[in-house]
C-alpha cells in the first residue's frame, strides 16, 4: 500500500514538473512579463521566478529527475511483488527487468510525460500563474540549498569549455518578437471590435519599421502620369476624371519622371504645365517605409517616385498609401463615390478596379493571387494580360477565377465583374 501511494505522488510530482516546464518555455513572455508587474503575492512570487529562466528550468528538472527515480524504484519493487511473487531480488532474470522497464516507463510517459505536457502547453500562461506557489516553493528550496547554482556552474562549465558558448548572456531582454507575439495572441481572443481594430493596427505599428516601399506604391502600370507637353485643358479633364489631386509629368516617358503637379495649382490659371510644376522626390525601392516617412515630413512634401535599380519608374508612394500601412484602407469623399463593391452571390462580384487586392482577400475570404508588383484589382488584370483589355473582354486567372471587364478608360480599367470557378 506503502508502494502504491508513493508511485502515485511520484507520477503527480513528475507530471507537475514536466507542465511547468513546458508551460515556462511555452509562455509569452509579455503576458508573463505583464502578471509579474500586479501587485499581489502570486505576481510577486512569478517576478522572482521569471529574473532566472535558466535557474527555474533546472529546478523543474531536478524536481522531475528526484520524481522519476522514486518512481522507478517502487514501480520495480511493486511489480516484483504483484506479478512476479517468490523472484529472488538479489538474481532476477533479464526478462523480468525488461518487462519491469517497459511496463514502469510506459505507465511514466504517458502519465508524466505526454499527457501533462499537452495541457500545459495548450494554457500556459493560465496554468504557470494558477501553479506558481508550489513552483516558488520548490524554486526556493533548491535556491537555498545552492543545488540549482550548482547544477547551472557545471552545464556553463561544460559549454564554455567544449562548445565556446557564453551561457551568462542576458536573454532576459523583452524584444519586439515578444510584443508582436503577445499582441497576436490577444487579438485572437478579442471579441470586441473596437478593441479588435486596436490590436491590428499595433501590430501593423511593430512591423512598419521592416516594411520597404516596394510592398505598399502604387505599380508602374497603375500610374496615372502625363507628358509636360500635354495641354493644359488635358491636364484639368484628367484631375476631373480621375479625381486624383496630384499628378505626376514626365519628359519623354514615365522613366523620366520631373515632377508633379497639384490640382490646387490649376486655380491660378496657368497657360502651361511647366508653370506649376513642382520638384518630387525620387527614391529607390530599396528604402524602408519609415525612412520615407520621415524624409517626406521634413521636406514637406506627400508624394515620392519610387526607381529601380536601373533608374527606371517602378511607381509611386504617398502618404497616404504610408498612413494605410497601418490603418488599412483610406475612403476619401471621391473614394466613396467611385469604389464600387457589390456582392452578387458567393461566387460572383462586381469590383471596382481600384480595389486592394488584399482588401478583397480578406473582406470576402477569396484567394486572389497576390503580388508585389500591384496593388489593385486592375493591376492583378493588366499584369497577367500584360495590356489594358477592352470592355466585355474575359479574362481566365489561374484557371480558379474568370474576370469580366465591364467599364475602361483609356489608361485603366475602372470596373470589373469577377466569378469564382
Amino acid at each position: 500500500m506503502t508502494d502504491s501511494i508513493i508511485i502515485f505522488v511520484s507520477i503527480l510530482c513528475s507530471a507537475f514538473f514536466s507542465g511547468m516546464e513546458i508551460a515556462f518555455v511555452a509562455s509569452s513572455r509579455m503576458r508573463m512579463k505583464i502578471d509579474s508587474t500586479k501587485g499581489n503575492r502570486i505576481s510577486s512570487m512569478l517576478a522572482t521566478i521569471s529574473k532566472n529562466p535558466n535557474k527555474f528550468i533546472v529546478t523543474t528538472l531536478i524536481g522531475n529527475n528526484i520524481s522519476v527515480v522514486v518512481y522507478g524504484i517502487c514501480m520495480g519493487s511493486l511489480i516484483s511483488k504483484n506479478i512476479f511473487p517468490g523472484i529472488d531480488p538479489e538474481n532476477v532474470p533479464w526478462w523480468i527487468l525488461l518487462i519491469q522497464t517497459v511496463l514502469s516507463t510506459s505507465i511514466i510517459l504517458v502519465t508524466a510525460e505526454f499527457l501533462p505536457k499537452v495541457v500545459f502547453m495548450l494554457y500556459p500562461n493560465k496554468l504557470l500563474n494558477f501553479f506558481t506557489i508550489p513552483s516558488y516553493l520548490f524554486y526556493q528550496i533548491l535556491s537555498i540549498t545552492k543545488i540549482t547554482d550548482f547544477v547551472i556552474l557545471c552545464s556553463n562549465t561544460f559549454l564554455k569549455v567544449f562548445f565556446k558558448i557564453n551561457p551568462n548572456k542576458n536573454n532576459d531582454v523583452l524584444k519586439m518578437e515578444d510584443l508582436g507575439e503577445y499582441v497576436s495572441q490577444e487579438i485572437e481572443t478579442v471579441s470586441n471590435k473596437r478593441d479588435l481594430s486596436v490590436g491590428e493596427i499595433l501590430k501593423k505599428a511593430l512591423k512598419f519599421s521592416d516594411i520597404k516601399i516596394r510592398s505598399s506604391m502604387v505599380s508602374r502600370i497603375e500610374i496615372v502620369a502625363l507628358s509636360i507637353d500635354t495641354p493644359i485643358e488635358k491636364l484639368k479633364e484628367k484631375f476631373i476624371k480621375t479625381g486624383f489631386s496630384r499628378i505626376p509629368i514626365y519628359r519623354g516617358d514615365i522613366d523620366n519622371i520631373i515632377g508633379y503637379v497639384h490640382s490646387f495649382e490649376m486655380f491660378k490659371q496657368p497657360e502651361h504645365i511647366k508653370d506649376v510644376i513642382l520638384p518630387i522626390s525620387i527614391i529607390p525601392e530599396s528604402l524602408l517605409v519609415k525612412e520615407l516617412l520621415n524624409m517626406l515630413i521634413e521636406s514637406k512634401r506627400n508624394i515620392a517616385m519610387v526607381v529601380d535599380e536601373y533608374g527606371a519608374t517602378s511607381g509611386l508612394i504617398t502618404m497616404e498609401n504610408i498612413v494605410e500601412e497601418l490603418f488599412g484602407e483610406i475612403e476619401d469623399e471621391h473614394d466613396k463615390n467611385l469604389l464600387v463593391e457589390v456582392k452578387k452571390n458567393d461566387s460572383e462580384f462586381i469590383f471596382s478596379a481600384k480595389l486592394g487586392v488584399s482588401y478583397v482577400n480578406k473582406k470576402y475570404q477569396l484567394n486572389l493571387p497576390e503580388s508585389e508588383e500591384y496593388s489593385t484589382l486592375g493591376g492583378l488584370i493588366v499584369f497577367y494580360t500584360k495590356d489594358i483589355p477592352k470592355k466585355d473582354h474575359k479574362i481566365t486567372i489561374e484557371d480558379d477565377f474568370s474576370f469580366l471587364i465591364t467599364k475602361v478608360s483609356d489608361t485603366r480599367i475602372e470596373q470589373l465583374e469577377l466569378k469564382i470557378l
